[in-house]
């Protein structure tokens, strides 16, 4: 049963302790944003320069390529990078953070390049989000990452949209808190492959953000190691241990290729023993979902493995017309206990989920 080591393995794998032109920019300078994270007041190579148009913002030696808050730190609320490459932050590409309630933020990122947004080399530490949308807290005494903010009026929205992301070393993707909304669409994103050192997950919605994800690539989040881990293509989370629910997001029309876990979405009770009260309604629909392989060891806790390509923990969830192929998520019917070595596959795993799973799904070798 996956969701007896939800709580463990999802912390592990969610992160959780738990000036515009067709020019590359010159050598960054690394600006403090009063946006803090592991104790340290990241720095940005640029902080809210409205619209970035063509170009290459060059982060090196700066945590984060491009941030945008809601006018704290002066310039320009919003804005959209466009055609950019955005590179070699060690914590962030782009973030986007309207947790201080100033003013809405509305950051739109199109057709442009992230990557390399890692420590060189790449290691296990919880960060490395290529493109981060937050309602932040603006406290300096905790980590503003992990922690949504009170401000009543926090807000940000934006499309994340036929961008190339690669080159992360925790997250592709990302959009949580209260009070985000994103649509994330036509993106391609890939992993590092097989990793020992990191879960990775392509794309995030959770702690009750919003949003849809649809028609994205997401390919090589997998997740070799023993730290009762996997890794996933698409992640929707919230509730129980991981803050406020998550509800609605539409997942839709994606091709996921060789993740430990194509879709995972849990949104579950106070331990993760079960679905919410509160239907989550999530639509997982006409996705295409293969893995060629095994290679997990840890997901139901080391060393025995756990791959799905839908893996489902809500109410009133909604899995119908996604196409599913490959020895990686065969059906062995394996209990996953975290005693064994024989790894736990599953076409699609809804144990103590209260989803419903259409016939229309199409599940081959």
């Amino acid at each position: 049963m996956k969701w007896r080591t939800a709580c463990a393995s999802a912390a592990v794998a969610i992160g959780m302790s738990l000036a515009a032109g067709a020019n590359s920019r010159a050598a960054a300078t690394c600006t403090p944003t009063n946006f803090y994270v592991d104790g340290i007041n990241m720095t940005a190579a640029e902080i809210n320069p409205g619209d970035v148009t063509g170009g290459t913002v060059d982060a090196t030696g700066c945590n984060i390529g491009i941030y945008y808050d809601d006018g704290t730190d002066g310039g320009t609320v919003g804005g959209t990078v466009s055609g950019a490459t955005v590179e070699n932050a060690n914590y962030f590409g782009i973030v986007a953070n309207g947790g201080g309630g100033n003013a809405v933020v509305t950051v739109n990122v199109l057709n442009s390049t992230i990557e390399n947004i890692e420590e060189n080399p790449p290691n296990g530490d919880q960060h490395g989000n290529a493109v981060f949308y937050i309602n932040g807290s603006t406290d300096s005494g905790v980590d503003d990452s992990r922690t949504c903010s009170t401000a009543a009026d926090a807000g940000t929205n934006g499309t994340v949209s036929g961008n190339i992301v690669s080159g992360y070393q925790k997250n592709g993707i990302t959009a949580k808190c209260p009070g985000v909304n994103v649509i994330v669409s036509g993106n391609t994103v890939t992993g590092a492959g097989e990793v020992d050192y990191i879960a990775q997950n392509g794309i995030e919605l959770g702690q009750g953000a919003t949003g849809s994800i649809d028609g994205n690539s997401v390919t090589g989040n997998r997740y070799t190691g023993t730290n009762d881990a996997d890794s996933s293509g698409i992640l929707v989370f919230g509730g129980g241990p991981f803050g406020p629910l998550t509800t609605g997001a539409h997942v839709t029309d994606n091709t996921l290729t060789d993740n430990d876990v194509g879709i995972y979405a849990v949104s579950c009770n106070a331990d993760c023993s079960g679905p919410p009260d509160t239907p989550t309604v999530e639509i997982i629909r006409k996705n295409v979902i293969s893995n060629a392989g095994v290679s997990n060891v840890s997901g139901c806790g080391s060393p025995q493995g756990y791959q799905a390509a839908i893996s489902d923990l809500g109410r009133n969830d909604q899995i119908g017309k996604n196409t599913i192929s490959g020895p990686g998520y065969a059906t062995n019917n394996v209990a996953c206990t975290g005693t064994g070595t024989t790894p736990t596959l599953f076409a699609i795993d809804t144990t103590g989920s209260n989803a419903k799973v259409h016939k229309s799904n199409i599940v081959s070798p």
